[in-house]
């Protein structure tokens, strides 16, 4: 499970702006959301408190991201196939199961000589609830005040769930991983029962693949999608485990967490309304330049004090790139006939920045350090927007 209300993208709880349109699927979100950030940063944590190796961690995200984009395009059939609600009613308990798998690293030496099959389920299950979510806040985004309607989008679900990650450490610490990960499992199985009571139909996000392959991007927008998808993991899900293995303490690791998450969620609904009257080109510029330069300085300050007013700047400064770019994503998406489309071509693409850095991390043995150096100079393809 990967950190999805840090970047986009993250993902797991949206359209929170919308309720008067999602009726019960309102509901349904916001337990889920809730859910999910009571442990989404600590996964990557748990295993090392298992004692599982940093390459094996990154091996265990790689394999994630790998299922969650690469097959982007067969989820996409699925969704249209099937429809958002029998969505969310099959990939529920796939989650849940992920979860009791991961429950079951600490006891079982046969789940844990075959960890891989938890981050192959995760992956699958996380593409296919993301990609129906985005779809439609696509679908009900109108084309005024875009920029300030992705700010909503991105920070409604974060305000909800500040208080998450410190609550999930707390938990953690005096109970246990396997308890959270028990009580995040119940609240996911309470999650589906607004489903079942929605009597309305919920319309198939249409998705050709013929239509899809004939997707012309040009080649500076993939290089800003991978260089994307670099900059968010390091923000997401590098810094978490930086700060842990600098603190070697969870309910410390939450605090941060929910301190920078705060910050983002203040900043992003105030630059959403600032993108609007000025233009959102401008602050990606900005956003990468001050992001170039907070990534370096991370990676030079690494096992020094200063990493935590510099993570706690991040909150600020991730939110220059990741709202102006969200906004140019989903005006790009409603370009098409089926918003599915080209979120699907996003998510794959984004793919091809996750496995680079997994993958460079991996052959690099590790090298923390070397994450935020590739951040840096990702975020700087933004100058060529």
């Amino acid at each position: 499970m990967h950190n999805h209300d840090n970047q986009t993208h993250t993902h797991f709880s949206k359209l929170f702006h919308l309720k008067d349109k999602l009726g019960l699927l309102y509901s349904h979100i916001v337990i889920q959301s809730f859910a999910i950030s009571l442990i989404s940063v600590f996964v990557p944590i748990y295993l090392l408190t298992i004692d599982f190796t940093l390459s094996q961690v990154f091996l265990y995200l790689l394999v994630e991201w790998t299922l969650f984009g690469l097959l982007a395009p067969l989820y996409g059939k699925i969704i249209h196939k099937l429809g958002l609600k029998e969505i969310i009613l099959i990939r529920t308990p796939f989650l849940i199961i992920g979860l009791m798998l991961l429950f079951s690293l600490e006891t079982s030496t046969l789940i844990r000589n075959y960890y891989l099959i938890i981050p192959i389920i995760m992956g699958a299950s996380g593409a296919l609830y993301t990609l129906s979510i985005s779809s439609l806040f696509a679908k009900y985004m109108g084309n005024k005040k875009q920029t300030e309607k992705t700010a909503k989008f991105m920070s409604y679900p974060r305000i909800f769930a500040i208080a998450s990650p410190t609550i999930g450490a707390i938990i953690a610490s005096y109970f246990g991983f396997s308890f959270l990960l028990t009580l995040v499992s119940i609240f996911l199985f309470i999650s589906v029962f607004p489903i079942f009571l929605i009597k309305q139909k919920i319309s198939h996000p249409k998705f050709n693949l013929k239509v899809f392959k004939e997707i012309k991007l040009e080649l500076k927008e993939f290089l800003l999608l991978m260089a994307y998808g670099i900059t968010g993991l390091v923000f997401s899900l590098i810094l978490p485990i930086t700060l842990y293995l600098y603190s070697s303490n969870i309910i410390s690791l939450g605090i941060f967490i929910s301190a920078i998450s705060l910050i983002s969620a203040i900043f992003t609904i105030y630059l959403g309304k600032l993108a609007n009257r000025h233009g959102y080109t401008k602050i990606l510029k900005i956003g990468a330049l001050l992001t170039f330069v907070l990534l370096i300085l991370i990676g030079y300050f690494l096992k020094s004090e200063y990493i935590i007013h510099l993570s706690l700047i991040s909150g600020f400064v991730n939110i220059l790139i990741n709202l102006p770019y969200e906004t140019h994503l989903y005006k790009k998406s409603r370009e098409h006939k089926s918003h599915l489309e080209f979120l699907v071509f996003k998510e794959f693409s984004l793919y091809f920045g996750r496995i680079f850095l997994f993958g460079i991390l991996i052959l690099f043995f590790s090298n923390i350090e070397f994450s935020y150096y590739l951040g840096a100079f990702a975020s700087l393809a933004f100058l060529l927007f």
